[in-house]
């Protein structure tokens, strides 16, 4: 007769338990899958997941997600990628000259952005991000339907003190039964760009006509709400402009003329 002695005994005991959570792991994972209704109710659901997938992709943790890349364009000027030249180095960003000197003038040249133009380098760079990070393989192992995808689009929206993405694209979720499709996924960032822009403009109309921009008088009229910092880096003048209320920067510089 063989006997068990107390070790074994522990072990046939933990070995059973280990294939009971196993198999009861299998179970909650079938019945969510495979043996998932296919209703319409259950597919939205399965859209939410998706859709939260993607609001997931836009705030990763990564250098291109969609936060970085909107106080990037704040930090260097609405430029997302200034060419040679064109920019300042000033703690750490490519701040770039949306006033280029004119020899022998105290007047300079503007070269600021519209907003149309700053939204359209946004909606590039965050589809691009987008692409890198979008997966819906986790989504289509073991379930009972299919995922089809259209084209991504990105559209961004520049307003007072937010800006929102709107995310185009498709997606369907087809059973045997039931299809379910959503194609609009919208997220918003609570920036002030486009007062910042406005005030920015504000400061480079000054120094393209007069060569100087009073920003102690200005913020005076603007009520404290904004902060405007005058930084002088010989030749050039580095301006910083923010809401009292929120910690959203952007900057950008006048070219001077060495004397």
């Amino acid at each position: 007769m063989f006997i068990f002695g107390k070790r074994g005994q522990i072990t046939a005991f933990v070995i059973i338990g280990i294939v009971i959570v196993v198999i009861l792991s299998l179970f909650f994972v079938a019945r969510k899958t495979i043996f998932l209704p296919t209703t319409t109710e259950n597919l939205n659901l399965e859209l939410n997941e998706i859709e939260s997938n993607i609001i997931d992709c836009l705030n990763r943790d990564s250098e291109q997600n969609a936060n970085e890349i909107i106080e990037k364009i704040g930090l260097q000027g609405g430029y997302l990628e200034p060419v040679d030249y064109s920019f300042i180095s000033y703690k750490d960003s490519e701040v770039s000259f949306l006033c280029y000197n004119i020899p022998d003038d105290e007047a300079c040249m503007n070269r600021l952005l519209t907003i149309e133009e700053m939204e359209s380098q946004i909606s590039e760079n965050v589809k691009q991000s987008l692409n890198g990070c979008l997966d819906f393989t986790s989504f289509q192992r073991f379930k009972p339907y299919e995922i089809t995808t259209g084209t991504l689009d990105v559209k961004t929206k520049i307003e007072s003190r937010a800006v929102i993405l709107d995310i185009n694209y498709p997606v369907t979720l087809k059973s045997k039964d039931n299809m379910v499709s959503r194609n609009k996924f919208t997220e918003s960032f609570n920036y002030p760009l486009g007062e910042l822009y406005e005030i920015s403009q504000d400061i480079i109309d000054d120094e393209a006509t007069f060569g100087f921009f009073d920003t102690l008088s200005y913020m005076q009229l603007r009520k404290g709400e904004f902060k405007i910092y005058l930084n002088k880096l010989y030749p050039h003048k580095v301006y910083q402009v923010k809401r009292d209320d929120n910690s959203y920067v952007f900057q950008f510089a006048v070219e001077g003329e060495p004397a």
